[in-house]
């Protein structure tokens, strides 16, 4: 008999109770990442920012870091060659399930020391409100497409019978 092995990380009893949240509405569907700029910058796309500095969050982070580099390699531009990324690595092993980084690529735009800081929707919201990057003093130059964040991915090992019969079991919880 085959098994189906999961893995996850719970370093925080809120990481817990987060499914609690997950039960009653799908909380992280259909996020972006952006990479914002200063409004008083004078980059006005990701591929203005050649020779320039670009924050990101930890190097594992999908929202702060990934997404936001491969938008960059789109617009033409190799990270750590055409520009230069000046990674924040705060919770580094938790998968990007950490607003640390993001909020200090965010303090790194605000006192610019950095050209453009990478982060999620929602957290370009919370700065606003946190006063970190105050209403009016940030601007979106690149959005990624809506994407989900907490996904569970099989590898191709995995057996085909138990990775469906695993997602029935999820999507037949009330």
């Amino acid at each position: 008999m085959s098994e189906l092995v999961l893995g996850a990380v719970a370093y925080d009893p809120k990481v817990v109770t987060i499914w609690d949240g997950f039960r009653a509405r799908d909380t992280d569907c259909g996020l972006t990442s952006l990479v914002v700029v200063r409004d008083d910058s004078p980059v006005q796309t990701a591929g203005d920012l050649r020779g320039r500095v670009v924050a990101t969050g930890a190097i594992d982070s999908p929202q702060a870091t990934l997404l936001p580099l491969s938008l960059l390699r789109g617009a033409g531009l190799q990270p750590g060659a055409d520009v230069q990324v000046r990674g924040f690595d705060i919770g580094v092993g938790l998968h990007g399930d950490h607003i640390g980084g993001e909020r200090e690529a965010a303090r790194a735009l605000a006192a610019g020391q950095v050209d453009a800081a990478c982060m999620i929707d929602a957290n370009l919201l919370l700065f606003a409100r946190e006063g970190v990057l105050p209403s009016g003093t940030a601007r979106v130059i690149a959005q990624t497409p809506p994407y989900d964040h907490c996904t569970m991915t099989a590898g191709p090992a995995a057996d085909a019978a138990l990775a469906a019969r695993f997602r029935a079991l999820l999507l037949g919880m009330s």
